[in-house]
């Protein structure tokens, strides 16, 4: 069975709403994902005869396309093909990928970014500090003491913190998305 650009695009749609809700600000959001969309549907059509699976390289395409949207540089239409050259073809490519990529396989794009989403719903749930602790501690990957110093806390009292009621918290409210992926 054949995938379609419209296939493509169907199933990376939902992904291009969050992340132009995510980055952009809400009067240019439409922009941001009419934008997306076409870049998807362009490269997915110059890429419709390649064997291999597209979903990383057109997920790579929507978020560059929004992310241009959300600076100011649409990647297409007119005011993308003002002054520098845009073209969405360049946004990213199957070799890129490749060369970036090691020999593990890779997981599901949509996955990926569903999984921030939980996690960044999680985080928005938790106390100031206890944020600033999980950000700066594991997503910074900055030492205990220093993060402890930072937040004017004893590297004991927050590890212990974190051992006792943190980890088991965050444990808890991503253990679906945790076994559902592995």
């Amino acid at each position: 069975m054949e995938v379609t650009p419209h296939d493509h695009l169907t199933r990376l749609d939902p992904l291009i709403r969050i992340m132009a809700a995510e980055r952009v600000a809400p009067a240019l959001r439409d922009d941001a994902e009419q934008e997306a969309r076409i870049a998807v549907w362009q490269v997915a059509q110059a890429h419709a005869d390649d064997p291999r699976p597209l979903g990383p390289l057109l997920t790579t395409v929507a978020r560059r396309a929004v992310r241009a949207v959300a600076v100011g540089r649409p990647m297409t239409g007119e005011e993308g093909r003002r002054g520098i050259e845009r073209d969405p073809l360049r946004a990213g490519s199957l070799s890129e990928l490749d060369a970036e990529r090691d020999d593990r396989p890779q997981g599901d794009h949509a996955d990926a970014v569903a999984l921030r989403v939980e996690v960044a719903r999680v985080l928005a749930g938790l106390a100031e500090w206890e944020r600033a602790f999980v950000v700066r501690r594991f997503l910074d990957d900055r030492p205990m003491t220093e993060v402890a110093r930072e937040l004017g806390m004893s590297a004991g009292g927050l590890a212990n913190a974190w051992v006792r009621r943190l980890r088991p918290a965050l444990a808890e409210a991503l253990s679906s998305l945790v076994s559902a992926s592995a």
